[in-house]
């Protein structure tokens, strides 16, 4: 966890870095892919999207709460459960990022080559058609890629403050401009402006949500640098929700104006959409604000996704290094560059899958696709995890039950289900995810396994309380046949315990070889035993530990068997001499 000396970031810099990356790129890229599936139904769409990305804000808030620490997803995976799921967590939400980045690299590219044929056709008279080619849509999509990975390379950040005002500003005029022409046109009254709602069904609404999910995706960024946060548990959430809420009063008017005054007289808005999906957006604002209207789009969609492309490039690098110090990623991701003291390999990393995505993925609605279903993934693992926390947090003093986390719940089946109906309607993108899914069990079976568990070991053994929320419940067999040792030997037991969640198991064998005569002075022996260490447990832990008294003529192969009967996870040994005989006996077995 970052100090409270190191904690920058307010409650208005946490919204401005969630509205940063909120708003803009996908409105722009995709609300036409919206309008045209449910023409001003979208407002429908984008709503329930709202209310989902609210859902699992809220279970991000309280993993935040929790652990107020730098890292999101991945690093929520990591403390909840095990360092397999952590690295599927953030293999899954790292693609995210980078699908998120083609998705705005190539609206990016659309809106450049339509506004160079405009200008083209405008200026000089000329039909650029050299400009729709898929060359020089691939270029213009990875020149804005290479640019900023060498931002990153020089480490020369961008601010989001100025970019936010900038984009609000852009949004307000629009609307306004568009409120004045509808109000201002008699042809147009509110009974019209809502038609055609839903023109394809219910299944066509479902469609709208699951192309366009992406658009309202951000928010996870505040939590993910919670560990800067100031007074995280309370401000993280706060701001996130101010971000959606922001998010969602920009994106609602503006898709109502979109639809309501955005089509000539007699025309649909669904149907011009259709056409042009991709950039209808700006045709639309010039209906209502001439060519004007057209350019103030144009430079909105323009400036809107490149700011998102950053956004998701550093975010994919930050976590693409955070893994490789965990080793579930190659160590050299996280190898600064010995000029500008960057992560030069892990940029080089982002940008040939990005620049290989753009090769592969052409159009803007299949990207949108499969980042819409890419982080519906991550998110439904965002409330699993949050669900798991919630139910295995350490309970107050007198806790006695706790409710049913009905967000996790609710949440969790909302992306579930638009995800799987996502797969099923679109499934280039379910297939892309897919195939993204196997290639990284494969690399991770073959390549990371040993020594990310093993960095995961080290830090279990460095924070014990991690054992609790992650299900275990170690035990520490503890054998004793000296009560002046049991002291000693439980203290080491119960600090191999993990407090709250491991327990101690006092183990003392009695031969069954010993002599007739002698039976009562062994078990009198053996209850001293008990006796003593059963108090040395009191008075140590608030989690005595039990005991167990067995009889075998071999106590070292009852001490084994007890082992793995019982499923112990440590084994404390006290010895007067080493016997190395016995010894190599019972750790064979074992």
């Amino acid at each position: 966890m970052e100090s409270a000396k190191t904690a920058k970031i307010g409650l208005w810099s946490g919204v401005s870095i969630g509205v940063g990356a909120i708003v803009g790129g996908g409105i722009f890229v995709l609300g036409g892919v919206a309008l045209r599936e449910t023409g001003s139904g979208a407002i429908f769409a984008f709503l329930l999207n709202g209310g989902i990305a609210l859902l699992t804000a809220a279970s991000l808030a309280q993993m935040a709460r929790l652990f107020p620490e730098s890292g999101g997803f991945y690093t929520f995976a990591k403390r909840i459960l095990s360092v397999r799921v952590a690295f599927v967590v953030g293999w899954v939400v790292w693609f995210a990022h980078l699908v998120a980045a083609l998705l705005y690299a190539l609206g990016f590219s659309e809106y450049l080559i339509d506004v160079l044929g405009v200008l083209f056709l405008g200026v000089f008279g000329v039909d650029a058609a050299l400009l729709r080619t898929s060359e020089a849509a691939y270029l213009a999509a990875c020149g804005p890629v290479l640019f900023y990975s060498y931002a990153l390379v020089r480490a020369k950040s961008k601010g989001t403050d100025a970019a936010n005002v900038i984009k609000l500003a852009l949004f307000v005029l629009l609307i306004l401009a568009g409120l004045a022409a509808f109000f201002h046109d008699p042809t147009r009254s509110f009974s019209t402006a809502v038609q055609p709602l839903l023109p394809n069904g219910l299944g066509g609404l479902g469609a709208a949500m699951g192309l366009t999910f992406i658009a309202l995706q951000g928010f996870e960024v505040i939590a993910g640098a919670a560990g800067e946060v100031k007074s995280a548990p309370t401000t993280v959430p706060k701001a996130m929700y101010l971000a959606i809420g922001i998010a969602l009063i920009i994106y609602l008017p503006f898709l109502f104006i979109t639809a309501a005054a955005g089509a000539p007289a007699g025309e649909q808005i669904s149907a011009i959409c259709a056409v042009k999906p991709g950039t209808c957006i700006a045709d639309a604002a010039s209906v209502y604000m001439g060519t004007f209207g057209y350019f103030v789009v144009v430079l909105a969609a323009l400036f809107s996704t490149l700011s998102a492309l950053y956004a998701n490039l550093l975010s994919s690098l930050i976590l693409i290094k955070q893994m490789s110090q965990d080793r579930t990623m190659p160590r050299i991701f996280s190898q600064m560059g010995s000029r500008h003291r960057t992560p030069v390999y892990a940029i080089a990393a982002n940008v040939i899958v990005v620049t290989t995505l753009l090769g592969l993925v052409t159009a803007v609605e299949t990207a949108g696709s499969a980042a819409s279903l890419v982080f519906l993934i991550a998110y439904s693992l965002g409330h699993l995890l949050s669900f798991v926390a919630q139910r295995r947090a350490p309970r107050a003093p007198g806790e006695q039950s706790r409710p049913l986390p009905i967000v996790q719940l609710i949440g969790g089946a909302a992306c579930v289900s638009l995800a799987v109906f996502q797969g099923i309607n679109e499934p280039t993108s379910g297939l892309i995810v897919l195939a993204w899914l196997v290639v990284g069990m494969l690399l991770y079976v073959k390549y990371f396994a040993v020594r990310a568990e093993a960095v995961d070991a080290f830090a279990q053994a460095q924070r014990p309380e991690l054992v609790g929320y992650r299900g275990f419940t170690p035990l520490v067999l503890v054998p004793i046949t000296n009560p002046d040792s049991a002291p000693s030997l439980i203290g080491i037991g119960h600090a191999l315990a993990a407090r709250g969640a491991g327990k101690v198991l006092v183990l003392r064998v009695v031969r069954s070889s010993t002599a007739e005569g002698s039976v009562d002075q062994e078990i009198e022996k053996a209850t001293q035993v008990l006796h003593a260490s059963l108090a040395a447990s009191m008075q140590v832990s608030s989690s005595p530990a039990e005991a167990m008294l067995t009889i075998s003529d071999n106590p070292w192969r009852e001490i084994n068997r007890v082992a793995v009967d019982h499923s112990c996870h440590s084994l404390v040994l006290g010895v007067n001499r080493l016997d190395v005989s016995p010894l190599e006996n019972l750790f064979d077995k074992l």
